[in-house]
């Protein structure tokens, strides 16, 4: 959940003096999202058009997209830019991570990889398992098999 997620973060900031942003986007201007995402490192949400911002990132070893979906959800749309882009993307079903070239089948998916409740504001998610990928990947750790 969320505040898990945000509390494991802090964890991360705190343990390894990292600088951690917690905001919502929409309820910034554009410069300041510009300026914003231009130096982030990682850039995480549910899926939607606040992860447009991805455009602005730095592309690094250490950069990465985090796009959180309801469980049997999927959406390529910024999986496809990120990596265009040379940027790493993981989608998250709760506790499970994928990324390119291990990336759902939409065709093999409820819907086509829009369920029912893919809108939903409640979508499961394990904050420590985000939290560790971040720390992996910030760290130049390699991370377990992206397959799911």
């Amino acid at each position: 959940d969320h505040e898990t997620l945000v509390k494991s973060l802090e964890g991360l900031r705190d343990k390894h003096g990292w600088e951690l942003n917690i905001v919502e986007l929409e309820g910034m201007s554009r410069m300041e999202q510009i300026k914003l995402v231009g130096r982030t490192t990682i850039l995480m949400g549910v899926h939607g058009n606040g992860l447009t911002s991805l455009l602005w990132m730095q592309n690094t070893h250490k950069s990465a997209v985090l796009e959180f979906f309801y469980p049997q959800g999927f959406a390529e749309d910024y999986e496809y830019t990120a990596r265009l882009l040379g940027i790493k993307h993981y989608g998250w079903w709760d506790n499970v991570h994928f990324t390119y070239p291990n990336i759902p089948d939409k065709m093999k998916l409820e819907n086509n990889g829009f369920p029912p409740n893919f809108q939903s504001n409640e979508i499961p998610l394990d904050g420590v398992a985000v939290a560790k990928l971040c720390e992996q990947r910030l760290l130049g750790i390699e991370e377990d098999d992206d397959s799911f």
